[in-house]
């Protein structure tokens, strides 16, 4: 059978095409490497859900895909990929056979966009700290019908204001999404390609890694409710900070985070010249379950014009082998940062607790490999509380990357 990765026409794209569902495979299936240069054939741009969690998740985005047209967004994609030069991989979007072993099939499946705007008062103005679009670089035996690869991406962060109004207008929101999905710079759009110039995408992964569980502790929800957040939608970005700073710091492709789902599922993909068919999302090997404990404020000084703040951020990180039911990394964390801030501001604790997730969380996936003696001292509580050694600390998180992250790459020993 025969497939052309052209787009589809939006209205069957945006009710058809990525849809993730849950049904628990029985056995993992691993990519293996081809000989280079691996042809991989361009699928185009997808949404990650049903047409529903799109727009609920991706409002301006899905607006904006819907009006681009999913073929112009396909070829302007297709048009920096075609450039990119590389000894071991061939991309094109010339027929392919999906009874060929040699069908590889890549899509860039949006997730979802982050808005999270605020009001200052004493600007009379809206504002965003981080607009951004977050996606998967996708890859997939078309044969076998299964997924080989998956590699998080996100765009810049747009940071800005709509001024005189309390209220942030449509026409603002959908431009700040726009530009971190098509602007200039290190917009999605523009990302992709550059990504795409060393991603390891033709070689074999010996095992797969997934975020499973994220619990959230009473500080967290209150911080969430008090912002406005809904904890769907903070599971999905936290989850996408850890995917995202584990795979660039590790080196190694992660898993879709599958918010509510069993480990493992399926996941339908339509093709400009097919109906729907499924695409196996293999179960985890390893698993790291989240728990955010919480977020606190604590004011240590003030002037009758400044007040310095202590934010804190508080979360527990467990990898595990949900087969064999074993831990090899289980501490918790706090990390805090301390900010003098104008009273007349007004800015909500979240802007701040958002950044400190987001800094807190690439530095943990830096340490793994080489863990620094004075960073873990100031933020891993078990040794903080001195309840372990700091050799013992040590040894956890060299396990990491000894047990898991090297088995999943196939380092040679």
């Amino acid at each position: 059978m025969n497939f052309r990765v052209s787009g589809a026409a939006t209205k069957v794209f945006l009710s058809a095409i990525a849809l993730i569902s849950s049904s628990l495979l029985a056995f993992p299936q691993k990519g293996v490497a081809q000989e280079p240069p691996q042809t991989i054939y361009w699928a185009g741009v997808a949404f990650v859900g049903s047409p529903a969690e799109v727009k609920q998740r991706s409002p301006f985005l899905s607006e904006i895909v819907e009006e681009q047209g999913i073929s112009t967004l396909n070829q302007r994609a297709w048009s920096e990929l075609e450039k990119i030069e590389r000894k071991d991989i061939r991309f094109t979007r010339d027929l392919g056979s999906t009874e060929s072993n040699n069908a590889i099939a890549m899509a860039l499946a949006l997730d979802f966009e982050q808005l999270n705007p605020y009001y200052i008062p004493a600007l009379h103005s809206v504002c965003v700290a981080q607009a951004q679009v977050y996606a998967q670089i996708l890859t997939f035996d078309m044969a076998q019908k299964k997924l080989l690869s998956a590699f998080p991406i996100v765009s810049k962060g747009v940071r800005d204001c709509e001024q005189d109004t309390d209220v942030l207008s449509k026409t603002k929101g959908r431009d700040w999404i726009s530009d971190a999905f098509l602007g200039e710079g290190e917009s999605l759009i523009n990302e992709f390609p550059s990504a795409m110039k060393d991603l390891p995408l033709n070689r074999g992964w010996l095992a797969n890694i997934q975020v499973g569980d994220i619990k959230l502790g009473s500080h967290a929800k209150d911080a969430l409710v008090a912002r406005g957040i809904s904890e769907r939608f903070y599971k999905r970005w936290l989850a996408a900070q850890v995917t995202s700073n584990m795979s660039a710091k590790a080196a190694i492709p992660v898993l879709p985070y599958s918010l509510g789902q069993a480990i493992g599922g399926a996941m339908p993909l339509r093709f400009s010249e097919t109906s729907a068919f499924n695409i196996n999302l293999p179960p985890a090997d390893y698993v790291l379950d989240l728990t955010a404990r919480g977020y606190v404020k604590k004011t240590t000084g003030e002037t009758a014009n400044t007040i310095d703040n202590t934010y804190i951020f508080g979360v527990g990180l467990s990898f595990k082998h949900p087969m064999l039911d074993e831990v090899y990394f289980e501490e918790n964390l706090q990390f805090f940062e301390g900010r003098r801030e104008n009273k007349a501001d007004g800015i909500p604790p979240w802007e701040s607790f958002e950044r400190l997730t987001v800094t807190s969380l690439r530095q943990v996936f830096s340490q793994f490999s080489d863990p620094d003696q004075k960073w873990v001292k100031k933020y891993v509580n078990s040794l903080k509380k001195k309840k372990a050694s700091w050799k013992s600390v040590r040894k956890s998180f060299q396990r990491v990357e000894k047990d898991i992250f090297s088995q999943i790459r196939g380092d040679l020993k």
